[in-house]
């Protein structure tokens, strides 16, 4: 896939990795729609570059899920990346990421399904497209076994079978994620840029991989441009 001129939406793109995300993404000449939850976040966020529009979504509430995908159909239907970082509706606390309402995190994680079956029917018909569900990497971090048993079997499930019905569409990419190692020590930014690659870099794939490398991705960033990014 080529790496800039894309037309990519992420959900939760204004937190954690997503944020990270929407930042590179932008800066390499792609143009990113963003979701939130949080208006500040997303008014910074937008203001940052041209290449970043916003839209709030609270991807627990299904109703909201279906305004998102109406808009995004009507207004961005040149997007051909998917790339879904819901589940963000977590605490910071001392003892790590604390589950305020299990019941919406369940939701938020699952709405990718939802949207990921929506926009699917055009995004397969794009030269170059992508699916990437960080749902699976992301739960190892919130340390709540109900809701990852029950989301992750869900989840894995599903991508599976978008997987397999894709191999009749070689123009989408859904990628695997097993070579993303994450946990509690991850920095965000670094799990962006490996992200990065797994959209742009179909060679370097699977747990048996050598380690990642960016030195085939042209990224036009720099501490001036993004001081956020780096530390």
């Amino acid at each position: 896939m080529k790496t800039n001129k894309n037309s990519i939406l992420i959900t939760g793109g204004n937190v954690g990795t997503g944020l990270h995300l929407t930042r590179i993404l932008s800066a390499m000449g792609n143009r990113v729609i963003a979701t939130g939850i949080d208006k500040r976040s997303l008014a910074r966020l937008e203001a940052e570059s041209p290449n970043i529009t916003v839209l709030f979504c609270d991807l627990s509430d299904s109703r909201e899920v279906e305004a998102l995908l109406d808009k995004v159909e009507r207004c961005f239907p040149e997007v051909n990346v998917f790339i879904h970082n819901g589940g963000q509706l977590y605490l910071e606390t001392e003892n790590g990421r604390v589950i305020a309402d299990p019941g919406r995190i369940e939701a938020a994680f699952l709405s990718g399904i939802t949207i990921s079956e929506t926009l699917v029917a055009t995004i397969k018909k794009k030269r170059q497209s992508a699916i990437i569900d960080l749902s699976l990497p992301t739960l190892r971090l919130l340390r709540h076994e109900d809701v990852d048993r029950r989301v992750r079997h869900v989840i894995g499930s599903y991508m599976n079978i978008l997987r397999h019905k894709m191999q009749r569409h070689p123009n989408v990419d859904v990628p695997r994620l097993e070579n993303l190692h994450v946990d509690h020590t991850c920095d965000p930014t670094m799990l962006a840029f490996r992200i990065t690659e797994t959209l742009f870099n179909r060679k370097k794939r699977g747990p048996t991989d050598h380690p990642l490398s960016f030195s085939n991705v042209p990224l036009p960033l720099s501490r001036h441009q993004f001081p956020n990014l780096f530390f």
